[in-house]
């Protein structure tokens, strides 16, 4: 009853024709694929990002807004990219997530906001989710994403490698380079598994000793916590 009630007091309107005044009112036509999915483009600080709105068709209230990372993830790295994107989740400030899937050989890295409104939003207020959802990818998390995919401590040092490989012709630029991770690989030849996870341990808890307090690096070990969680921790 109390949802029956709870549903019935909500505002009832139509998403798409708030979103589709917030286009004309900007000066912009999306493609709309279909009647509840609008796509369009926003310039970031460091490259372009596919943005896609969608509505529920069965709930008139609800709006998804996704965004996908311009830059592919391999597979041999996909599961590093987790910890850098809980890092990136648990200092955001926004409604918005960003999450990794896989997609075929490889994995993509997106954003996206998942909302549902008690009352008619303003056009405004559309605008600033969508914007939110790209600003949680943008800027410093951008180059944070790209360092972490590439294997780079910083995107300084990741710069540098790309101009130090690129081929120029013209005005086109190709750049083929290996990634900071297969280059570690090469580097730490005949170390087994069971001493990488030992040494990947050992560090992660130097980390937390120094960088938080040797109370809780050894709490995390008196708890017996799962290496995953502390790298996190660490990370």
């Amino acid at each position: 009853l109390f949802d029956i009630i709870k549903r019935k007091s909500k505002e009832s309107f139509a998403i798409s024709n708030i979103i589709q005044q917030m286009f004309v009112e900007a000066g912009i036509s999306p493609q709309c694929p279909d009647k509840n999915v609008f796509l369009t483009v926003i310039d970031g600080v460091h490259c372009s990002f596919k943005t896609i709105l969608k509505c529920d068709e069965e709930n008139p209230n609800k709006l998804f807004i996704c965004a996908p990372l311009p830059i592919p993830v391999p597979k041999h790295i996909a599961g590093l990219i987790p910890h850098e994107l809980n890092r990136l989740n648990e200092n955001n400030q926004y409604k918005s997530e960003i999450t990794i899937q896989e997609n075929g050989d490889e994995y993509s890295i997106f954003a996206f906001t998942d909302c549902e409104f008690e009352k008619t939003p303003s056009t405004d207020e559309i605008k600033d989710l969508m914007i939110h959802t790209i600003d949680v990818m943008d800027n410093e998390n951008f180059r944070s994403l790209v360092c972490a995919i590439m294997g780079y401590a910083t995107y300084d040092e990741l710069e540098k490698a790309m101009i130090s490989n690129a081929q120029i012709k013209g005005n086109e630029a190709n750049i083929s380079m290996a990634d900071g991770y297969c280059t570690l690989q090469d580097k730490s030849d005949g170390v087994t598994s069971p001493r990488y996870y030992g040494r990947l341990l050992m560090l992660a808890i130097h980390i937390i000793e120094n960088r938080i307090s040797q109370e809780r690096a050894q709490q995390l070990l008196n708890e017996q916590t799962p290496l995953l969680m502390i790298m996190q921790e660490a990370y």
